[in-house]
């Protein structure tokens, strides 16, 4: 991995891991990076070019309104009315689809090569959810093994940096959402430690 110099501390909410398995329909899953075909991964780049836009039609009409998921009730009126509007936009599965044409490749080349210490001493948090939530019969692999995976590539999340630290937060996937004390705590450590050049 490279980060820009920038980028001063990370705080990881959940955050997917090179090999991780995911569902993809019915009980079959599959290693994040399995389906990586070897492609060149273009630079990144903070302006936007003219290849980066929506390829949307013009005359594209917008997605019904859907009813606003269950978990964002939690927010304020104001931002339940921005996230319905947000996921009625018909660019949003054009964003959904350039993320999933290159993250294979990123999960893929991570899984090639140790990432252990890859972002130096930055600060970083990775938050992780107590239980992963799988059942046996769900999927094509013992519950059991998926948590210990789960477990063990969260750990790995952590020693990506040298000034790092684990929290476990009795929490589900949506941390932002469910326990967003936790996630604003993690946050302000992280600025802390930044601002005073701290260990964590």
């Amino acid at each position: 991995m490279t980060y820009p110099h920038e980028v001063a501390g990370i705080v990881l909410v959940d955050a997917a891991f090179e090999g991780q398995r995911v569902g993809i329909g019915g009980k079959a899953m599959m290693r994040l990076g399995d389906g990586a075909q070897g492609r060149s991964i273009p630079p990144p780049h903070e302006e936007m070019k003219e290849s980066d836009k929506s390829v949307v039609q013009a005359n594209a009409t917008r997605q019904p309104t859907q009813p606003l998921d269950p978990r964002y009730t939690v927010l304020p009126r104001a931002e339940q009315k921005l996230q319905l509007w947000a996921q009625s936009r018909p660019e949003i599965e054009d964003a959904e689809n350039s993320q999933r044409e290159w993250s294979g490749e990123y999960f893929a080349k991570w899984l090639r090569a140790p990432q252990a210490g890859t972002l130096g001493s930055i600060p970083l948090i990775v938050l992780t959810r107590a239980e992963g939530g799988y059942r046996d019969g769900d999927y094509d692999l013992p519950a059991a093994q998926l948590e210990e995976e789960r477990k063990e590539g969260q750990a790995r999340l952590a020693l990506l940096s040298a000034n790092s630290k684990q929290v476990i937060v009795h929490s589900g996937h949506n941390m932002e959402l469910e326990a967003p004390d936790d996630v604003a705590a993690a946050i302000r450590e992280v600025v802390q430690a930044v601002r005073h050049h701290g260990n964590l």
